[in-house]
């Protein structure tokens, strides 16, 4: 998976691989290579641009997945699990993430991760978002790396916090979800700066997770 149209490995972290792909030079699926209800998903897009991208994305996943698990990218079990994320049974855990023409993923086995990414942009609402959603560690954080002048400061808090819930397997809309911050004892929070012009962050349980294990991701 070394081509311009295919994801590369990026890094290798705690035991998870992380892979990346430019959506906009990505090879479109296969006919037939998506599902009815990921195509439905995909056709369910407003632009032409967003569709193409949701298509491309999900295609790359299931490239990934399949060459791992030894099987076409057509017949891999994609599931919908809790939340809404989802799941390959019996397969590695993976999380994927993409924003703007970049697509993240990151895969390994047996642990818990979430990976979150964003593309650097002005958010002049941001301290309202932090007010609501941040804890106040986070609020801390953020604080403190502003003043320090680190770019981006917001969206790498965002990150962060979307790659945790996304290793909890979990959402904003989980009742009480966005007032936890990972121990540190539990989870590894790295960031990661995986292209020009993106932020992103990696969130990894340090133990192994039970078997068997499915996959989680926010598409």
């Amino acid at each position: 998976m070394n081509r311009a149209d295919a994801p590369e490995l990026f890094a290798e972290l705690h035991g998870v691989q992380l892979w990346r792909l430019d959506l906009s030079q990505a090879r479109p699926p296969d006919p037939g290579e998506l599902s009815p209800s990921e195509q439905a998903r995909g056709d369910r897009r407003r632009s032409e641009v967003d569709r193409s991208r949701f298509a491309a994305s999900r295609a790359a996943l299931r490239r990934l997945l399949a060459a791992r698990t030894g099987t076409d990218p057509a017949r891999l079990r994609l599931e919908e699990g809790p939340h809404g994320r989802p799941i390959v049974p019996g397969g590695p855990a993976f999380s994927m993430s993409h924003t703007g023409d970049l697509w993240l993923c990151a895969v390994a086995d047996g642990r818990e991760l979430g990976i979150d990414g964003e593309q650097l942009r002005e958010v002049p609402e941001a301290r309202d978002i932090a007010e609501l959603w941040f804890t106040r560690a986070e609020r801390e954080r953020l604080a403190s790396e502003e003043a320090r002048g680190v770019p981006g400061a917001f969206l790498r808090g965002w990150v962060r916090k979307e790659a945790f819930l996304k290793a909890l397997g979990v959402g904003f809309s989980v009742e009480g979800a966005t007032g936890v911050d990972p121990d540190p004892a539990e989870w590894a929070v790295l960031d990661l700066d995986p292209a020009p012009g993106y932020v992103a962050a990696l969130v990894v349980s340090r133990s192994e997770a039970p078997a068997p294990r499915a996959g989680n991701g926010h598409v």
